[in-house]
């Protein structure tokens, strides 16, 4: 999984002039932490199936023990005392061997692999939201900015024409009525411009909670935005029901649960399993030898 393949898969599709907003978007996937942490989880997911496909190898276990052993018999009363004391060892070597289980490690491998997919494309939606809300705050920014741009040079219009009309009146060439008029004007000209501010300032914050820092507003560009949209809404739908990162998600967790199903059930069924051990054991149960055991079975266990 590149990023190549998580940005083609993003909401909204960009050719830029610039790289800024480029730049921007390779940024938040390296270092925002909600998409990290979620990269995090399907990293330590993906690991998990090699945990339960173990349950197709065998296991081997070895056992050392070395100890002292006192056996007091008491069968015979008023004889001369029969206890023995023994230093003690004993060793096994035991190589086992799962030959059926009722299905239990074929469906939690499965249910490991369904789980690792819904992390993985749970990270996509992550990616997604956060790129698409990124997107969405530097259009905003940058549609404002204009805004306020616009304003202000509206605000620079009406200073101007108020200073020709204030002369025209000291003049005598028009009345009180017009200069209160643009005085009018430009008040609410300053007014706008107050408020788009303010827009400005929100909107910027918004990025800012995505980013991590407060974006330079004169170092970014407008986007040239290159949209292919669907031809018709059931194409739309069509293509969201087969893509949509949120609905791959629960589709996996769909396929999750039934696979935990199959796992419980596995209890239903009998175990099998091929077990191979040899043991050399010293001096047990009060007895002075040296007892030498080697097996070879195929052991059922069913509850």
């Amino acid at each position: 999984m590149n990023k190549f393949f998580l940005l083609t898969t993003l909401t909204l599709s960009l050719t830029l002039n610039a790289q800024d907003l480029q730049s921007t978007l390779n940024g938040i996937l390296d270092n925002n932490p909600v998409i990290k942490e979620s990269l995090e989880s399907y990293t330590k997911t993906k690991e998990e199936i090699n945990i339960a496909k173990s349950g197709f190898y065998p296991k081997l276990d070895l056992t050392l023990g070395v100890g002292f052993e006192k056996t007091v018999k008491t069968d015979a009363p008023n004889q001369p005392d029969s206890s023995k004391k023994f230093n003690t060892y004993k060793t096994m070597l035991k190589y086992t061997h799962n030959l059926f289980k009722g299905f239990q490690t074929t469906y939690q491998v499965k249910e490991q692999k369904n789980r690792t997919l819904s992390s993985a494309y749970s990270y996509i939606q992550k990616v997604n939201e956060t790129s698409f809300n990124l997107v969405k705050s530097y259009i905003e920014i940058m549609r404002n900015s204009e805004l306020l741009e616009t304003n202000s040079e509206s605000v620079t219009i009406d200073e101007d024409i108020l200073k020709k009309v204030e002369k025209l009146y000291d003049s005598g060439l028009t009345n009180l009525s017009e200069v209160n008029k643009i005085q009018s004007s430009l008040a609410l000209a300053q007014s706008n411009k107050v408020v788009q501010e303010n827009t400005l300032l929100n909107v910027t914050y918004n990025m800012q909670t995505i980013l991590g820092y407060f974006p330079d507003i004169s170092t970014m560009s407008s986007p040239d935005l290159n949209i292919t949209l669907p031809k018709s809404l059931d194409e739309a739908l069509e293509y969201a029901i087969h893509n949509n990162p949120s609905l791959l998600v629960s589709n996996y967790n769909i396929k999750l649960a039934q696979a935990s199903y199959k796992i419980e059930k596995a209890n239903l069924y009998p175990q099998i399993d091929f077990e191979v051990s040899q043991s050399i054991n010293s001096n047990l149960n009060g007895v002075e030898n040296t007892n030498n055991s080697f097996s070879a079975m195929v052991l059922l266990k069913y509850n």
